[in-house]
């Protein structure tokens, strides 16, 4: 079942895919598919522009999914969902959490990232420093530290700071 929802997903048939994960979810719950099917049927509705779908079965699958490996990929998921939906604080919170104590470093600091970007776009500068920053500290050696460093002078640029905005460049 998990096999041809994924394939009428990439052919394009929305609706029959859609069934098929949802027959996968209801029929099959001890399926070893069955959180994967969650986790697809949620991005799918995401793509469709079905966030208010896509955000009550993120909700519904972190709280059945407890012990899931897909667990934090449902939360971060979901903190996408609320940025979309314009839901920041919400976006902050799930953030927040995946920073502290997310499952492996990648995920951490896509957490700590979009931290940032979600205060940098609510205009809380310096909240914005401190999420980049600490990739700066922590993980500066990732290809992720580049993309930081760049968000810090833009945080000084739309501050003003223009000379603080050069020297973070260098």
């Amino acid at each position: 079942v998990f096999g041809r929802a994924k394939a009428l997903d990439a052919l394009g048939r929305n609706d029959e895919a859609l069934a098929e994960y949802e027959r996968l979810i209801t029929d099959y719950n001890a399926s070893e598919w069955h959180d994967d099917a969650r986790l697809c049927k949620a991005e799918m509705l995401v793509r469709l522009d079905r966030l208010l779908e896509a955000e009550a079965l993120y909700k519904e699958s972190i709280g059945l999914l407890s012990d899931s490996d897909l667990l934090d990929e449902m939360k971060y998921n979901l903190g996408w969902v609320y940025i979309k939906e314009k839901k920041y604080e919400d976006a902050v919170d799930i953030f927040k959490e995946l920073a502290r104590r997310g499952t492996n470093d990648t995920l951490r600091i896509s957490a700590l990232l979009r931290l940032g970007d979600v205060y940098y776009g609510q205009k809380k500068y310096d909240d914005a420093l401190s999420a980049y920053d600490t990739i700066l500290k922590k993980y500066s050696d990732t290809l992720y530290a580049d993309y930081a460093q760049y968000q810090i002078a833009e945080v000084f640029y739309a501050q003003e700071k223009y000379d603080s905005a050069i020297l973070s460049l260098q």
